[in-house]
C-alpha cells in the first residue's frame, strides 16, 4: 500500500483477542510499521479494510449487458462473449 492508501485504510481484524485489538489500534492511529511487525503473530488472519474516503470503483465495460438476454441461450452466449 502506498502511504496515502495506508492513511486512508481502517482495518478490522476477525479475532477478538487483545493482541488483535492492539494491532488494529496501532494501524488505525498511523503506527503502520509497528502493526505490521506484530501482525504475523496472528497469522492466518482475515483483515477487513474500510476506507475513510471512499475509493471509486474503476469503470467497467459490461459488453452491452443492457440488452435483453434470452433466458437460456442469450445468457450463455453473453458469458462466452457472443
Amino acid at each position: 500500500m502506498s502511504p496515502a492508501e495506508r492513511a486512508n485504510a481502517v482495518i478490522d481484524l476477525e479475532r477478538e483477542e487483545p493482541l488483535a485489538r492492539d494491532i488494529e489500534h496501532l494501524w488505525n492511529t498511523g503506527n503502520y510499521d509497528r502493526a505490521l511487525e506484530l501482525f504475523p503473530t496472528l497469522a492466518p488472519q482475515e483483515v477487513g479494510i474500510n476506507w475513510r474516503e471512499p475509493i471509486p470503483a474503476p469503470e467497467a465495460d459490461w459488453g452491452g449487458a443492457g440488452r435483453s438476454l434470452h433466458p437460456r441461450l442469450g445468457a450463455q452466449g453473453q458469458a462466452r462473449g457472443r
